[in-house]
């Protein structure tokens, strides 16, 4: 029984920490593009601003990620997160689109690494232990549904308080992040040679051989497409269809508070189930999400779609943490981690959202979400189930 409450009360940082990310996460990145429109930037300029997360995470993610392993990450993250609190301060203070990208893009290369990080730090904490991963990141799931909910409200039409409630939850994250026990260094080789030999880009390249490391990047690549578009798009587009921001909110709750039961049960049910059985499923979900979306005209639609974000995102982003934690030395957990990340939310997500933006300007948001609808259910549903069939008639 003690030996429980020790392990509980050492998890307070961890669940804290899912807890006001999070907060600070829906309410910036949910009204972010809407602040944008609102200064009169076209839909072409704010995937400009869009990209520039992605753009400046193909280089961040990695560099914090082995900063972070060949030093503390706990302390990697402080910084990230202090940095980043300081940034959204700055970020309103003039609405030049020269002043905008070099803030914005500031703020992108400390924001973007703190969730992979953290992940890594919280996943360590767990080796060992009875308490699972879901059972904390379920924390993240409520507070992002609370605080979307809320947001059109809190913020009062005002939509540049973002950056201020912003700075507000990342310093809370902080405090919190201090608070967590400090990780053992992973032990590695002693010299130069060594380290360079356990931890650096020959040692990932041979990780790539892991199948099911290269097959969850591959993945994380279509998703982070579909995301990068839909997401950040979603509040413009129920904005067009006639959505008041308490609307746009509820919508993002929606998504949100569908991960709570997933979260629940998700061991339980898919904990057995082969990786890419369920990378295939979630997929097939993705598709038929974005396929709801191309066809809403009503508010009403957008929350149906917004009910499948957990069979939908979440089971594919849930599987591919734990298996990259699984199948990667603990030397390089951090930066599997931010690599993983910075496909999804780099090299993707800078086609998905600068690409998107474009496309959407000159087609519409709608046809955009069906032709990215297609290309999910082609390349991560019907494609892997084609590669599986034939690997069974061949061994049959």
């Amino acid at each position: 029984m003690n030996l429980f409450r020790d392990i509980e009360k050492q998890a307070i940082p961890y669940f804290s920490f899912y807890v006001f990310i999070f907060t600070a996460i829906a309410i910036f990145t949910s009204f972010i593009n809407i602040y944008f429109q609102e200064l009169g930037f076209s839909l072409g300029t704010i995937g400009i601003f869009t990209a520039l997360g992605p753009m400046v995470s193909i280089i961040s993610q990695p560099t914090w990620g082995v900063i972070g392993d060949r030093t503390n990450r706990r302390y990697v993250l402080m910084i990230l997160l202090f940095a980043a609190a300081l940034i959204s301060l700055v970020i309103p203070l003039h609405s030049s689109f020269i002043f905008i990208v070099v803030t914005f893009l500031s703020y992108q290369v400390f924001a973007t690494s703190q969730l992979p990080i953290g992940d890594s730090l919280t996943l360590q904490y767990l080796d060992g232990k009875s308490l699972k991963y879901s059972a904390i990141r379920i924390s993240g799931s409520i507070s992002f549904g609370a605080a979307a909910a809320f947001a059109g409200i809190i913020l009062g039409g005002n939509t540049a308080r973002i950056f201020y409630f912003n700075t507000f939850f990342l310093l809370l994250t902080l405090l919190f992040v201090f608070l967590m026990k400090p990780a053992l260094k992973p032990r590695i080789g002693t010299n130069e040679d060594e380290v360079k030999e356990q931890s650096g880009l020959k040692a990932f390249l041979k990780l790539l051989d892991n199948k099911i490391v290269l097959y969850v990047y591959l993945s994380s690549f279509v998703f982070g497409l579909a995301m990068s578009f839909m997401h950040p798009f979603l509040g413009i587009h129920m904005t067009a269809i006639g959505a008041t921001q308490t609307q746009i909110g509820i919508a993002l709750s929606i998504a949100a508070f569908s991960e709570i039961p997933i979260f629940i049960l998700i061991d339980r049910v898919f904990g057995k189930q082969k990786p890419e059985y369920l990378l295939m499923f979630s997929a097939l979900f993705m598709a038929i999400r974005l396929l709801l979306l191309f066809f809403s005209n009503s508010v009403f639609l957008v929350y149906v779609a917004q009910m499948t974000h957990a069979f939908s995102f979440i089971i594919h982003l849930y599987f591919s943490i734990l298996l990259l934690h699984k199948h990667s030395p603990p030397h390089m957990k951090a930066t599997v981690q931010t690599v993983n990340s910075m496909v999804r939310m780099g090299l993707s997500a800078l086609l998905g959202s600068l690409g998107g933006g474009f496309l959407a300007q000159q087609i519409g948001l709608q046809p955009v979400f069906l032709i990215l609808s297609i290309f999910v259910f082609c390349t991560c549903f019907i494609l892997p189930g084609i590669m599986i069939m034939a690997h069974k008639l061949k061994k049959a």
